[in-house]
């Protein structure tokens, strides 16, 4: 998916279940990557949404962190190679 198709499925013109969507598909694929790079680029993407996306984005995202653990990459492992670790310890 395009990021200009996540920019208009998080917008306000959409229902908020949407939305909500929208975020538990990035939540769920963070959580279930073991790979750096799927893990940055999706960082990289709700990075982006925030900035460049509708406030509602930012609402729903704040309402989901709430309800559970997100974002929470002190359980990340990456089995595609040492330097997914290295460059994740820096990050965070």
């Amino acid at each position: 998916m395009l990021l200009a198709e996540i920019l208009v499925a998080t917008s306000s013109i959409r229902p908020r279940a949407d939305v909500r969507y929208c975020i538990h598909a990035l939540a769920r694929r963070l959580a279930k990557t073991h790979n750096w790079t799927v893990a940055l680029k999706t960082l990289v993407v709700i990075h982006r949404t925030l900035r460049e996306g509708d406030p509602t984005f930012r609402e729903e995202l704040v309402n989901f962190q709430q309800r559970g653990r997100f974002l929470q990459m002190s359980n990340f492992k990456d089995d595609s190679s040492p330097i997914g670790k290295w460059l994740l310890l820096c990050i965070f």
